[in-house]
């Protein structure tokens, strides 16, 4: 029986391993679909007008400086704002350097160039003809009034956003104002004259102006210059001081021709690195060599970061004056008579000079008044960056004031902040202004 099991198992052992070497057969054969042919990738060329992203090893330049010019023509200077756009054109844009203007002409006074009126905006490019403008139109805007302070705003926003820069320099070009009443334009402190509105931006709307511009560009005007006369004052330098670092203006009257344009640029894009300062300093160191012999005129660029502490020293001064007992008030205006004016108007005197008097007048015999006035004559040291002047030099430091030759004061003089926030006008009403 034993036996039997084992050859039993044996048996079942064999057939099982002769199946397992047995090939399976398919019942039917198998059926092969081929599918697409691989197809190439579609080419991966960029469209000509999409630009390429930077990649982070990428520098994407812009130009160093954008220059540019409201040129208020829309008055009796409208041959000398065509012939400084003309200027302009001898040097023209560079790869470094966009060169901007926004002009506003009116019938009159100029015939050239078509004889077209309105405002017209410009590329300014390069060539050689001194009587045609051939810069590239880029905006004919019609009239408008560039005695709005709104205007000027439009044109600044404007620049800014087709030429985009590292630095701004604004340049203001027109008539400039004093704070004497004047029968035309009887205003403040005022610029960019403009007839057929009748109208000018004061010293409150150039504030405004200025702010916003700020406030778009996201820091200060590197660089505020006004081709304008009398423009040279602390009161303006305290009026803008929050939104540029840098003033360019003229205590006294400028000729027509004003700001040689063409010497200027030609300094800048040489050098288009140089600081908000140098080009103050160059702007300033042109212009009183292009009428050396010929006219009388002033220029000085100030660092306006200096202003807050200088018109502090001047609101000390003028509260001693007003608290000394020991002083004959008159000699203080003796010597605002004695100090250099403008313009033959003495209502605007340069304010060191006037202080540099009262400092070493052996009539004064308040202490901390002549202390005082030796910290202005510091103060605008600190503050004048460059000058320059072609004709008594030695008295003509950069920045003037209002000290009214005879009374009164004009009303509209407390508009500005400088007498809002200093003791000048208290001073000038106790010395019987």
């Amino acid at each position: 029986m034993k036996f039997k099991l084992v050859f039993l198992s044996l048996a079942i052992f064999v057939v099982l391993m002769i199946g397992a070497c047995v090939p399976y057969v398919l019942p039917y054969p198998p059926t092969y679909t081929p599918g697409p042919p691989p197809t190439q990738p579609p080419p991966t060329t960029t469209p000509p007008w999409v630009q390429p992203t930077p990649t982070p090893t990428q520098v994407v330049s812009i130009p160093k400086w954008t220059f540019m010019v409201y040129v208020d023509g829309d008055n009796n200077l409208e041959p000398n704002a065509v012939e400084d756009l003309n200027e302009m054109e001898m040097v023209g844009s560079t790869s470094s350097v966009n060169v901007v203007a926004q002009i506003d002409r009116i019938p009159g006074y100029d015939t050239s160039n078509g004889d077209w009126t309105g405002a017209r905006r410009y590329y300014v490019t390069k060539d050689y003809d001194p009587y045609t403008i051939n810069s590239t139109l880029i905006q004919d805007l019609g009239e408008v009034n560039m005695g709005n302070p709104q205007t000027l705003i439009d044109f600044v926003s404007w620049a800014v956003a087709n030429y985009p820069a590292e630095h701004y320099a604004l340049i203001i070009w027109n008539h400039g104002g004093g704070f004497r009443k004047n029968t035309r334009y009887p205003l403040t402190k005022d610029i960019a004259f403009d007839d057929t509105s009748n109208d000018a931006i004061t010293m409150p709307d150039l504030s405004y102006a200025l702010s916003r511009i700020s406030s778009t560009l996201g820091k200060k005007i590197d660089l505020l210059g006004m081709d304008a006369c009398l423009m040279g004052m602390i009161e303006v330098a305290y009026e803008i001081k929050d939104y540029a670092n840098v003033m360019v203006s003229s205590e006294e009257s400028e000729p027509l021709d004003g700001w040689p344009y063409s010497r200027i640029l030609t300094s800048l894009t040489s050098s288009p690195t140089m600081s908000a300062s140098t080009l103050g300093s160059q702007i300033v160191n042109n212009f009183v060599a292009f009428y050396q012999g010929t006219e009388n005129v002033t220029l000085s660029a100030i660092n306006l970061s200096q202003i807050d502490s200088l018109a502090y020293t001047v609101s000390q001064f003028a509260s001693a004056v007003i608290n000394d007992n020991l002083t004959n008030p008159n000699e203080y205006i003796y010597d605002a008579n004695s100090a250099e004016y403008y313009n033959g108007d003495q209502d605007f005197i340069d304010l060191y000079d006037f202080a540099s008097i009262v400092a070493y007048d052996s009539y004064v015999y308040d202490t901390n008044a002549k202390n005082l006035a030796s910290s202005i004559m510091s103060g605008v040291q600190s503050a004048v960056i460059a000058k320059g002047a072609t004709f008594d030099i030695a008295y003509n430091n950069g920045l003037s004031i209002y000290f009214p030759y005879n009374p009164p004061i004009d009303a509209r003089y407390a508009l500005t902040k400088f007498a809002q926030n200093t003791y000048w006008d208290e001073m000038l009403q106790h010395l019987g202004f």
